[in-house]
């Protein structure tokens, strides 16, 4: 489902806008897609933990128990850590790496 909604963005959509504006055309090798149900990638975070945190508590509006964050968090990024084989105690982030050669793949098939 991830690569879907990633294929189904438009390519061209503002090129020319931003060609107009002084840009130059960038292609990025890969996609890093965070939160992904089969994830292939962890990456690990134990040191940046307080600055995630901080960082997170920051959107007050988006929070109905902003005490119990730093638990939730912790206990979420442990498990994908355990996941990922980092060693005990560590904490990790998951994401699913799509390389952005498939995705141009994709469309050049979708454009005959």
């Amino acid at each position: 489902m991830v690569s879907i909604g990633i294929r189904a963005l438009p390519v061209d959509r503002r090129r020319s806008e931003l060609i107009d504006e002084g840009f130059e055309p960038h292609a990025v090798g890969q996609v890093w897609v965070m939160s992904a149900q089969s994830p292939d990638r962890f990456v690990d975070t134990t040191h940046q933990f307080d600055r995630k945190i901080t960082a997170l508590l920051r959107h007050e509006s988006q929070h109905t128990n902003p005490e119990g964050m730093r638990d939730r968090v912790r206990s979420w990024n442990a498990a994908l850590a355990k996941n990922g084989g980092l060693p005990e105690g560590s904490l990790a982030e998951a994401f699913v790496v799509m390389e952005t050669a498939e995705r141009f793949a994709f469309f050049t098939t979708l454009s005959g």
